[in-house]
């Protein structure tokens, strides 16, 4: 029986050679491993004193970034352009913005799903890949707790969503009633940039 040759334990420099690390910013080719160039890294523009916000349809969101170039198209390039590799560094991000709270105690980590079509059009749900980058950071088990109820690719281009019909759905509890968790349901949402 022939051996299968596996390239990323075997021949891991010719992967690297053919398909090198880029800044997930710039797309400067990189060293394996690293995601993103120092001078990238230093454009970004951090939270800070504003990384977390509260809203009325959540308790409370930690956000490292504002959502603002250059980061903004990077992270759409990650959603809409096929990078799932992006989600190694965003979910690190994440992971170190809540580990820098002390916000690590979470009984679970959950994500809300795309619907089953348009994650047969991308090819995987960015929402699940951050959940499960930053669940290896806090140790926390990724667990999915929601079913996509309405697909927005339904819906004609940029129409609203219909009142009164969820997009996500799963149980709504009493408030202190589930465990804490921690949830990438808003992934291309952060506060607003700084005046």
């Amino acid at each position: 029986m022939a051996k299968k040759l596996k390239l990323s334990n075997e021949r891991p420099g010719l992967i690297d050679f053919f398909f090198p690390a880029r800044c997930i910013i710039c797309r400067e080719v990189q060293n394996p491993g690293v995601f993103i160039c120092p001078q990238c890294a230093r454009e970004l523009s951090v939270t800070g004193s504003q990384v977390s916000q509260h809203g009325d349809f959540f308790d409370i969101c930690y956000s490292p970034f504002f959502y603002e170039e250059p980061l903004r198209e990077s992270f759409l390039r990650y959603k809409f352009r096929n990078r799932p590799q992006f989600s190694r560094q965003f979910g690190k991000w994440m992971a170190d913005c809540l580990m820098a709270q002390d916000k690590t105690d979470f009984d679970l980590i959950t994500w809300c799903p795309l619907h089953w079509l348009r994650k047969l059009d991308r090819g995987y749900d960015q929402s699940y890949l951050l959940a499960r980058e930053i669940g290896q950071y806090i140790t926390a088990p990724v667990v999915p707790t929601l079913k996509k109820a309405i697909a927005r690719l339904c819906l004609p281009w940029k129409a609203p969503r219909p009142s009164g019909q969820p997009i996500c759905w799963g149980p709504i509890p009493s408030p202190g009633t589930l465990p804490a968790s921690a949830s990438c349901w808003w992934t291309t949402s952060s506060p607003p940039a700084p005046p």
